[in-house]
């Protein structure tokens, strides 16, 4: 088995630029972190090779790089030591067919895109088209929150309106979330077969420009607050339309 242990190696060197996003598109690769992880990328046949520590044993048909402890820190993101760390590379976007969509714009927190990456995997959501102002779906921290969930979703990058329009063609209802008066609350809503949501920005909620185009508006009925967090107000709007299509 090949081993690194200085960190001055110029392939961790090479490996560490994908903690940005440029490098991640640049060389269409991204990490993943821990055996839980690791695994879920093996089955997706998305793992090219793994960087662990003397004390981690797996058995996965795969490259395998013995690394120091120093060098396993360097090549992570997180705070404690590191034992393991998978090198993917980013799926190929193929066009796909789902009945149900979620489409995110501007959504900025990696644990909210993780999140909303986990639910809809978890509700029938296998499509989800994000705008250039979200966060990286392959950044560390979104990778992280979404549990191998982002394996198994089509994900890519969209024009929001012009990705509207397109569901809509093709016989969605196309349902925005935000507070306004005219929104109806979620259980008024019958969901058709082919239903996509759309979620905005934690700050500023979505656009005038995309509400605009949207079938109608939905919002959630609550108690004291107005608003939730978006990867929650995400999940609660895919389970009502899931769990009504049982």
């Amino acid at each position: 088995m090949k081993t690194i242990e200085s960190v001055q190696n110029k392939e961790i060197k090479e490996v560490c630029k994908l903690h940005t996003k440029k490098g991640r598109d640049g060389s269409n690769q991204f990490l993943v972190e821990g055996e839980h992880l690791i695994q879920e990328a093996y089955e997706a046949h998305l793992l090219d090779r793994i960087f662990l520590s003397e004390n981690v044993e797996l058995d996965l048909d795969v490259e395998q790089v013995l690394c120091s402890q120093a060098v396993l820190n360097k090549l992570s993101l997180q705070k404690s030591n590191a034992s393991c760390i998978g090198l993917c590379h980013k799926p190929d976007r193929k066009v796909v067919s789902c009945d149900r969509t979620l489409l995110l714009d501007e959504v900025q927190d990696p644990g909210n895109m993780g999140t909303l990456i986990r639910s809809a995997l978890s509700f029938g959501f296998n499509a989800i088209f994000y705008s250039k102002g979200c966060v990286d779906p392959y950044n560390p921290k979104v990778v992280q929150a979404s549990q191998g969930a982002l394996f198994k979703v089509h994900i890519e990058e969209a024009e929001m309106v012009s990705t509207i329009r397109k569901l809509q063609e093709d016989g969605f209802l196309v349902l925005g979330t935000a507070l306004r008066s005219y929104s109806h609350f979620l259980h008024e809503i019958e969901f058709p077969k082919k239903t996509a949501f759309v979620l905005g920005n934690e700050g500023s909620g979505l656009s005038n420009r995309v509400i605009g185009v949207c079938d109608d508006c939905v919002k959630i009925d609550m108690d004291r607050f107005e608003s939730l967090n978006v990867g929650v107000a995400g999940s609660i709007c895919m389970y009502s339309c899931f769990i009504q299509g049982r």
